[in-house]
């Protein structure tokens, strides 16, 4: 869950679905559409901490993520 920033892609999730029930759409819909967008905003963070691992590492704020610290490889990551 770190890799992804659930929290973040949360935040998107829920803005999503306010939009959706802004505009009346089917509630099955809104269900998927939630569930892609989640998706995607799960995998562009984990691919934006992989192409800023340099970064990551001089930060203190960030010196803790999975991807410096070695936890998970790139690779994986990436899978």
């Amino acid at each position: 869950l770190d890799l992804s920033k659930a929290r973040l892609s949360a935040l998107v999730v829920a803005t999503t679905a306010a939009g959706f029930l802004t505009a009346g759409g089917p509630l099955t819909t809104m269900g998927l559409t939630c569930a892609g967008t989640a998706l995607c905003s799960c995998s562009a963070a984990a691919f934006n901490q992989i192409f800023e691992i340099s970064r990551d590492s001089q930060m203190k704020r960030t010196q803790k993520r999975p991807l410096v610290q070695g936890d998970i490889s790139p690779m994986h990551a990436s899978a």
